[in-house]
């Protein structure tokens, strides 16, 4: 019979989740599913919701107690994990311990997979999402590994996931995995190129990316957040001031959406005349530059957006990941 995991601890509280984050699990040891369910019957339920196109299930939980037949998919030694019992993507706020601990797991998944341990390696990506149900590069290792392992049902539903829950990120990880070697193993089954397909028409360019953050900065207003701001990925944030003085500029991180709305609206408030939308836009790469306004036709002490960087992949824009502002002071008083 396969040895039990009672998953479920890593649920107990923080102190419980850093002292669990520090023991692994011996080897042979196995995963079962959510409530102590065979892996069998989890695994039956992954292949049956990706047959018909759908998402994994959340929250069901197997019963029974039986070991895993011999006629698995992919080259399992302790069998599949338990996919059903992953918890929904949520990019909700986390304490900041949770998503520690679920990236150094994740890390060591990684370290799990360039040693070609890639059922082990699943073990530390599951465990790192049960902690952080938004950590999308958990998701999309795990869908590497089951790959890796011949799983094309389980990692298509995992790919899917990202898929349907359309965040920048999310859709920027199903780009990747075109080109991602670690989808070799089944980059030819129909079900894996049809998840990839046309994601790219979901995602902006960096010109147009770069044309909706200036008029979201803009527009005080605005409740439509574009894609491109991730919530909750940081962004490197900078005021510049080539006219002044000094010349030296404001540096600083936020996270995410909320973040970046909050530090605008606080450099909003702190200069006199406000934000302008600054127009046109040239992009090299994954930065785009924008036009100096004339600054006969601007109002003194006012800030302007000068350039966006994007996490780009295949051409098309994941996330922001910098924005500089730059200001032009007063001329009787200008500023430091």
């Amino acid at each position: 019979m396969l040895a039990t995991v009672n998953r479920r601890t890593w649920a107990l509280g923080l102190v419980g989740l850093l002292a669990a984050a520090a023991c692994e699990r011996p080897a042979g040891e196995s995963r079962k599913g959510a409530h102590g369910g065979s892996v069998a019957n989890a695994h039956a339920d992954v292949v049956a919701a990706t047959a018909t196109g759908e998402p994994i299930a959340q929250g069901v939980a197997p019963t029974g107690d039986v070991e895993a037949p011999a006629s698995r998919a992919g080259p399992y030694i302790n069998g599949p994990p338990a996919l059903d019992g992953l918890p929904a993507i949520d990019l909700g706020p986390r304490e900041r311990a949770q998503m520690e601990l679920s990236r150094r797991l994740e890390k060591r998944g990684l370290k799990r997979m360039r040693e070609d341990k890639f059922e082990d390696a699943t073990d530390r990506f599951f465990e790192a999402i049960e902690v952080d149900p938004g950590n999308v590069n958990a998701r999309y290792n795990f869908a590497c590994a089951l790959s890796r392992l011949g799983d094309s049902k389980a990692a298509v539903a995992m790919l899917n996931q990202l898929r349907e829950r359309g965040c920048g990120s999310c859709l920027g990880k199903v780009l990747k995995a075109r080109r991602d070697t670690d989808f070799d193993p089944i980059r030819k089954h129909k079900a894996f190129i049809s998840v990839v397909a046309d994601v790219e028409l979901s995602l902006a360019t960096p010109l147009l990316a770069a044309t909706q953050i200036d008029a979201w900065i803009a527009d005080v207003e605005s409740d439509a957040t574009p894609l491109s701001l991730d919530p909750r990925r940081k962004v490197r944030v900078k005021v510049g001031c080539a006219t002044c003085a000094s010349g030296k500029a404001e540096r600083g991180t936020v996270r995410g959406a909320k973040g970046l709305r909050s530090w605008v609206e606080r450099k909003r408030r702190a200069f006199s005349r406000g934000i302008g939308q600054t127009g046109a836009a040239d992009c090299k790469g994954k930065c785009c530059t924008f036009a100096e306004p004339d600054r006969a036709s601007v109002s003194p002490d006012m800030l302007f957006v000068q350039e966006v960087c994007f996490r780009v992949e295949a051409g098309r824009v994941a996330s922001l990941s910098r924005l500089g502002l730059n200001r032009y002071p007063a001329a009787a008083s200008p500023v430091e």
